[in-house]
C-alpha cells in the first residue's frame, strides 16, 4: 500500500521501533538543551549553574515520576489483540520515518520557543535546565518501555504493535490495546 494511502487511515506501529525512536528525540532534545546552556555559559551570558541543575534536577523528577508511571501502567495493563480491528493497516517502514521526523520537528519547536524566552527574558537558566531534565528523564522512561514490549516480544515470539489514529503522529500515552503479529518475511514495523 502506498504511504499516502496510511494518512488517513488507523494504522499500527511496532511497539519496540516506535518508543526507541521517541526515546531518540527526547535524548535529543535534551542533548541539544544542554549544549545550547553551555553555549550561553561560554560566550559569557548571564546563566547559574546551581540553579540551572536544580531546575534540571526538578523537571527530571516530575517528568520522570509521571512517565515512569504512565509507562509502567501501559505495559503492565495493555491487552494484547490476536487481530487488528478491520480498516487498521500495519505502517510501513517509510511512512514511520516520515512520521517520526515530523513529530521530531514539532517537539523541537516547543524547546526552542522556551529557549528564545529564556534568553529574551534573562533568567539564568532556569528553563533550559528544566527542559534537559524533563526530556533526559523522558527518554529513559521510553527507553524502558522500549526494552520492556521487546522483552515481551521474545517471550511471546510475536511482534507487538501500537495503534495511531489517522493523522496522529505518536500512539496515546494511556493504556492501549497492543495488537500481535507472527514475524514474517515483510518490511513492517
Amino acid at each position: 500500500m502506498p504511504n499516502a494511502a496510511l494518512t488517513d487511515r488507523p494504522r499500527l506501529a511496532r511497539a519496540v521501533f516506535e518508543q526507541r525512536s521517541s526515546a531518540t528525540i527526547a535524548l535529543g532534545i535534551a542533548m541539544c538543551t544542554v549544549a545550547w546552556w553551555f553555549s550561553e555559559l561560554a560566550v559569557g551570558r548571564d546563566v547559574t549553574p546551581v540553579r540551572s541543575a536544580i531546575a534540571g534536577a526538578v523537571g527530571a523528577i516530575v517528568v520522570g515520576s509521571i512517565m515512569g508511571w504512565a509507562v509502567a501502567r501501559r505495559v503492565r495493563r495493555a491487552v494484547v489483540h490476536p487481530q487488528p480491528p478491520s480498516g487498521w493497516v500495519y505502517e510501513t517502514r517509510a511512512a514511520a520515518s516520515q512520521r517520526q521526523t515530523r513529530l521530531a520537528l514539532l517537539t523541537v519547536m516547543g524547546p526552542v520557543v522556551l529557549l528564545a524566552i529564556d534568553r529574551l527574558s534573562r533568567e539564568g537558566g532556569e528553563l533550559a535546565g528544566a527542559l534537559a531534565g524533563g526530556f533526559a528523564a523522558a527518554s529513559v522512561c521510553l527507553f524502558v518501555e522500549s526494552r520492556a514490549w521487546s522483552r515481551r516480544e521474545r517471550r511471546d515470539q510475536r511482534f507487538l504493535y501500537l495503534p495511531l489514529r489517522p493523522h496522529a503522529l505518536m500512539p496515546p500515552l494511556a493504556t492501549t490495546d497492543v495488537y500481535s503479529r507472527a514475524p514474517s518475511d515483510r518490511d513492517v514495523t
